[in-house]
C-alpha cells in the first residue's frame, strides 16, 4: 500500500491521473471496485491498480523509462486551474493569467507562456458571450440582462458600456483613462473596419494623450458614417464620458483622417477645437493614387528605385514647414522633369 494523490483535470474521466513519487497513471479498464491504471507516458510498461479506491498496488515491476513528470502536471494543474478562472471571473484576461503565473515555477512557466495559451483563453471568454443576430440584440442583452453586463459591461469594477443611441451606435469607454485626463485634451480619431460585429458600419476609436502616448479611451459600434451620426457620437462623447466625474474635459486638437464628416462633427461640437491631417492617411493615399495609375503599380512593385524614391519624397513634404511647402514642390517637379525615363509623364498624372 502506498500513498497517492488523485489529480481531476476535467469532468471527463479521460482527465483524472494519479501520482505516485513523480510518475501519472490513468485508468484503462475498471473491474468491480478495482481500477486498472497504466503509466500516462505511452512507451513506459509499468502498471498499478486502486482497490476500493483506497489502496494502490502496482502489478509489474519495470522501471519508469522515462523522468519524473512534476513538471508536465504543474502545467496541467495551473491551465485548468487558469481555464476555470477565466470562465468564473470578470478580470481581464491577463490579469488572471499574470495572478497564476506568478506562483508556478520558472520551467512551467515558460511551458505555460502568453503567447501559447492567449488564443485559447481568448475563445473561453467570447464563447460565453450569447449569440447575438444584429446590434439591437446586443443592446438588449446589456441593458436587460444583469449576467451579461456584470461580465461584458464592465472593466474594473468600472462600468465599460454607455449605452446606445437609437440602436444604431453602442458605446463603450474606458472611465479608468478619462479619469487620468487633464482639463485640456488632444484627441486621435480613426475607424477600423475588420473586426465588427453583425452589420455594423465601423469600429470608430478615439485616443487620447496619456502619459506621452496616444492611447484609447472610447470606442464606438457605428451602422452609417454621416455628419448626422458623428454630430450624435461627439455630443454623447462630450456630455457623458468626458465630464463623467464632474470635471470638465475640452479637446484642444484632433487628428483625424481626410473624411470630411468627422471633421465637421468635431467642429460642430467644439467649435474651438484644432484639426490635424494624418500623416499616416497622408501617405496611404498617396500610395492608393500611385498603386491606380497604369504603369506606375507595376513599376513600384518591381522595385524600380527611382519610382518608389520620388514617392517618398512626395510622402516626405508633409514634414516642411508651411511656408516651405510651395517651393519644396515646385523642386520636386523640376526633380521629375530632369529625369529621363518616363517619370514626368506618370507623375503628372
Amino acid at each position: 500500500m502506498k500513498n497517492f494523490f488523485k489529480i481531476s483535470l476535467g469532468k471527463a474521466k479521460s482527465r483524472v491521473f494519479y501520482e505516485l513519487e513523480g510518475s501519472f497513471y490513468k485508468t484503462y479498464a475498471t473491474r468491480g471496485k478495482i481500477q486498472y491504471l497504466s503509466c500516462t507516458v505511452k512507451k513506459c510498461q509499468c502498471k498499478a491498480r486502486i482497490v476500493d479506491g483506497e489502496i494502490f498496488q502496482r502489478t509489474n515491476f519495470e522501471k519508469h523509462t522515462h523522468e519524473r513528470q512534476e513538471l508536465r502536471f504543474e502545467y496541467e494543474i495551473a491551465f485548468e486551474k487558469l481555464k476555470n478562472m477565466v470562465l468564473e471571473e470578470n478580470r481581464p484576461i491577463r490579469q488572471i493569467y499574470n495572478s497564476v503565473v506568478r506562483k508556478l515555477s520558472a520551467r512551467a512557466s515558460v511551458k505555460l507562456a502568453w503567447t501559447r495559451v492567449r488564443r485559447h483563453l481568448q475563445r473561453l471568454r467570447h464563447d460565453q458571450m450569447p449569440a447575438c443576430s444584429d446590434l439591437e440584440t446586443l443592446v438588449n442583452l446589456l441593458e436587460t440582462d444583469d449576467a451579461v453586463f456584470n461580465k461584458f459591461g464592465k472593466v474594473h469594477e468600472l462600468d465599460f458600456y454607455h449605452g446606445s443611441i437609437g440602436n444604431n451606435f453602442m458605446i463603450f469607454a474606458n472611465l479608468e483613462l478619462v479619469g487620468e485626463l487633464s482639463h485640456e485634451v488632444d484627441f486621435y480619431c480613426d475607424g477600423t473596419f475588420n473586426v465588427t460585429p453583425f452589420r455594423t458600419h465601423q469600429l470608430f476609436i478615439i485616443m487620447a494623450e496619456l502619459f506621452h502616448k496616444p492611447r484609447p479611451i472610447v470606442y464606438i459600434l457605428m451602422t452609417g458614417r454621416t455628419s448626422q451620426a458623428y454630430d450624435a457620437v461627439f455630443s454623447h462623447v462630450r456630455d457623458a464620458i468626458l465630464s463623467f466625474d464632474g470635471k470638465k474635459r475640452v479637446p484642444r486638437s484632433a487628428i483625424a483622417d481626410f473624411e470630411s464628416g468627422i471633421k465637421k462633427s468635431l467642429k460642430n461640437v467644439w467649435p474651438e477645437i484644432s484639426i490635424l491631417g494624418c500623416n499616416f492617411h497622408y501617405c496611404q493615399a498617396l500610395r492608393r493614387k500611385a498603386m491606380s495609375l497604369q504603369g506606375l503599380s507595376t513599376k513600384i512593385n518591381n522595385k524600380y528605385k527611382k519610382h518608389g524614391f520620388i514617392l517618398k519624397m512626395y510622402m516626405r513634404l508633409s514634414f516642411l514647414p508651411i511656408d516651405r511647402l510651395e517651393a519644396g514642390h515646385e523642386a520636386l517637379k523640376k526633380y521629375i522633369h530632369s529625369n529621363p525615363g518616363g517619370t514626368d509623364r506618370i507623375f503628372r498624372r
